[in-house]
């Protein structure tokens, strides 16, 4: 209409509807208007930024720390020009965020390519090509060909510890045989055997699981680990063993100069020893017999394990033997960590 401002007509019309059409007709009279405005000053104009989606106030938009005009422009690499995601922290999801996988030598990144297959790390799902994804991986730029072995262990050392200030360290390992990574996420299949050490009474296909173990081996002292009085809680549980009426309760082991001190609240009065072998499997008493009374109040232990250290029972292939008069139960002796008669206070590494 003559002698009327068709940018504010526009403009005002759109506040009051707020349609998309509208939206999509004010952001392109905006560029009419205003061409150059480059809010953020990143080399990407106003318009630009509405129509891509981006931020026009942030550089940045999604704070990866490589500007919205580097990610839209791309780099080139392996004879083609790669685009990222200027509003994703991490364009292809692999758990790591563009800034780690951008050639940025300042960031200790000088590369495109850590595996050289032709395929960038931003767009990379293995980035140094080991066969563990990135989304799993604790060291996704770097991979190791040396097998350890007990001749050839892994050796880490680690300066500049502080006293009292516990230092983590996350190590992944995988076997010489990557396919032998299947054992560890399945299970398998032990055939129908109702009288061996290992049983399968339901002939179910889903029986037993074969969990990998790393041993550390610290190989002088002082060790500088957290040490505790060494004290062990078993609980005997009802199904403990099978063909006589179970005893049940809780038992106290805590070591106590040469002897190991006994706190018993069981369900009745009861006979208690330390035996070698498992509970199904008992192959030798390997300690003195307490003897647990009842009381008004429960029941007590009368006597100590005399002259013996839980670091030469809590060792694996022990357990706790409970019986009397045709009633017992029987727990494991769980494998502990010791530094001399010390235990070695887990508890306070955990992170």
């Amino acid at each position: 209409m003559l002698g009327t401002n068709p940018i504010e007509a526009e403009t005002s019309h759109v506040s009051a509807t707020g349609t998309e059409a509208e939206s999509a007709l004010y952001s392109e009279l905006l560029q009419l208007a205003d061409p150059t405005k480059d809010s953020d000053g990143d080399g990407l104009n106003d318009y630009e930024e509405d129509l891509l989606g981006t931020n026009p106030e942030n550089a940045d938009t999604d704070s990866d720390t490589i500007t919205d005009r580097e990610e839209i422009e791309g780099f080139t690499y392996s004879g083609q020009t790669w685009h990222t995601d200027p509003t994703e922290i991490d364009s292809n999801g692999d758990g790591v965020g563009d800034r780690d996988e951008w050639n940025r030598p300042d960031l200790l990144h000088p590369t495109w390519d850590t595996d050289s297959d032709g395929t960038p790390d931003l767009f990379d799902r293995d980035n140094d090509g080991d066969g563990v994804p990135d989304s799993a991986d604790v060291s996704p730029f770097r991979t190791w060909t040396t097998t350890f072995t007990a001749a050839n262990p892994f050796e880490l050392v680690v300066d500049g510890l502080e006293q009292n200030k516990p230092t983590f360290v996350e190590l992944q390992l995988r076997p010489t045989n990557p396919d032998h990574l299947w054992y560890t996420l399945n299970k398998l299949d032990w055939p129908a055997d109702e009288g061996g050490n290992i049983r399968d009474l339901n002939n179910s296909p889903d029986d037993v699981n074969l969990i990998p173990m790393l041993e550390v081996l610290i190989p002088s002292t002082p060790y500088n680990l957290p040490l505790a009085t060494a004290t062990v809680d078993l609980t005997i549980p009802s199904s403990a063993r099978v063909g006589s009426t179970p005893v049940t309760g809780t038992v106290t082991l805590t070591q106590q100069g040469q002897d190991i001190d006994v706190v018993a609240n069981l369900s009745q009065p009861s006979f208690l020893a330390i035996w070698q072998g498992t509970c199904d499997a008992l192959t030798g008493r390997a300690s003195s017999r307490v003897t647990v009374a009842g009381t008004a109040n429960g029941t007590v232990a009368l006597d100590d394990f005399t002259q013996l250290k839980l670091r030469d029972r809590a060792t694996g292939g022990y357990v706790l033997f409970v019986e009397f008069d045709g009633v017992s139960g029987c727990t494991p002796l769980p494998q502990l960590a010791f530094d001399g008669d010390a235990m070695i206070d887990t508890a306070q590494m955990e992170p």
